[in-house]
């Protein structure tokens, strides 16, 4: 696929988080961007050079700042775009719905300030249909017609916060248009700043289809592999050891790892919206049901292990001090949307008379009830009688973590994340998730 040949188009992002944020400045290596949020706490700190991001450190955001990148809170900065794109949050309600009201109010601020020949992408993830059946309605309001005034196009996000390796920059990325020409049209921009290949599919259900089942894949296999480690650790059987074995075939095997539960903005949520799209067309989705509670059981079983090895050693849950190592829903970021350890601690708060965690990526952490403030050292973090390993952050790994925990008041352990050598351990009750040993 060829590049545009328009280098004087303006790109419109609309939500500057941990989608838009990287999306623009990608964007303003070659075009010039226009930011827009709604929230002008953000606006302000970019445009004093202070990024939010992670993967989008000062330096990099000031290199482009009022160059090429222009960070606005007023819609109308997006009249002057050629193409905007949509990079806001597709939550779930308390019932487990799509809440599609961040993805309506930017259609509709978008669909007040329309102009003819713009072309409208929403990139945030979301069920078939949301562009066409949601989306168009309210940009029609403006007056123009779809396909004749303007046109829309899907491309989905594959940022991985905190991944240095497979960034926004070399990630391939999906494009469908609601015409061939503007498929080939926005294919053509992604290329321009993106070193992978830009796939065309079809059309725009088919591109929403794509997200959405590389998500549900995974929260498919997570939740497989979640079960099969608690069934075979009543079996006597360890399941890491299995996963090991199982990945030494060469074709037909991808490994998945049991933990704590799932985490992040796609794999506990996304699922949720294929299920009700497809409730809407009278099909039940049994696998993807079955698998969201598989995967939020993991944090209450995950409980009921610390509460059990405590139980071990004679203590009262409610009087014993436990600690979490990890907070962030993935290793080496900061990023806790949707954390399983969230809800490991709410449930231990339960329990336990003093709950506690340590992150080197994540100072305070929002309870449902309460703001947790974690504890600033390793060292003061293992001053408890339970530790529970549950993200394999670096820093866990690149230290003498089992000594650390050997020549600390710590008594027992578990491991979620298969981190520690047991032999290594001095005294201590040790219990790593689906490894198949007593208590």
């Amino acid at each position: 696929m060829t590049s545009s040949d328009n280098t004087s188009y303006v790109i419109g992002v609309v939500g500057i988080g941990y989608v838009g944020l990287p999306l623009a400045i990608c964007f303003a290596k070659k075009y010039k961007v226009i930011g827009y949020d709604i929230s002008e706490d953000k606006i302000r700190s970019l445009n004093d050079g202070r990024s939010y991001i992670e993967d989008v450190p000062d330096e990099l955001l000031q290199r482009h700042l009022n160059k090429t990148f222009f960070a606005s809170s007023d819609k109308n900065d997006l009249k002057q775009c050629d193409f905007i794109m949509i990079a806001v949050p597709t939550p779930i309600d308390k019932d487990r719905k799509p809440d599609l009201r961040p993805v309506i109010g930017s259609t509709t601020t978008i669909s007040s300030v329309l102009q003819r020949g713009q072309t409208i992408i929403l990139e945030s993830t979301t069920y078939p249909g949301t562009v066409e059946e949601v989306m168009k309605p309210i940009l029609e309001k403006s007056g123009l017609k779809a396909g004749e005034d303007f046109f829309l196009a899907y491309s989905p996000e594959r940022i991985d916060p905190g991944n240095k390796t497979n960034t926004i920059y070399n990630t391939p990325k999906i494009v469908g248009g609601s015409d061939e020409g503007t498929t080939r049209r926005v294919q053509a921009i992604y290329q321009d700043v993106i070193s992978a290949p830009i796939k065309a599919v079809s059309n725009i259900k088919t591109a929403e289809a794509t997200k959405i089942f590389e998500n549900v894949f995974r929260a498919v296999n997570i939740a497989l592999v979640n079960e099969l480690s608690i069934i075979f650790d009543n079996m006597g059987i360890n399941t890491w050891e299995v996963i090991d074995a199982a990945s030494t075939k060469p074709m037909g095997f991808m490994a998945h790892y049991p933990g704590v539960g799932v985490g992040g903005h796609c794999i506990p949520v996304d699922p949720y919206y294929l299920s009700y799209k497809a409730k809407k067309s009278g099909h039940r989705t049994r696998f993807i049901e079955l698998s969201g509670e598989i995967n939020h059981y993991m944090p209450i079983h995950t409980a009921y292990l610390a509460l059990d090895t405590i139980s071990k050693t004679d203590q009262k849950p409610e009087a014993a001090k436990v600690t979490v190592l990890g907070v962030a829903y993935k290793p080496n970021t900061n990023d806790t949307r949707d954390s399983p350890s969230i809800d490991l601690i709410e449930q231990l708060k339960e329990e336990v008379g003093d709950v506690r965690y340590y992150d080197p990526f994540v100072r305070n952490l929002r309870l449902s009830d309460c703001i947790m403030e974690g504890c600033d050292t390793l060292e003061e973090a293992l001053d408890c009688d339970c530790v529970i390993l549950a993200v394999p952050h670096d820093e866990f790994r690149n230290v003498s973590l089992e000594r650390l925990i050997s020549d600390s008041p710590v008594k027992t352990i578990i491991d979620c994340k298969n981190m520690l050598d047991k032999t290594k351990l001095k005294e201590k009750i040790y219990k790593c998730l689906g490894n198949g040993e007593r208590l």
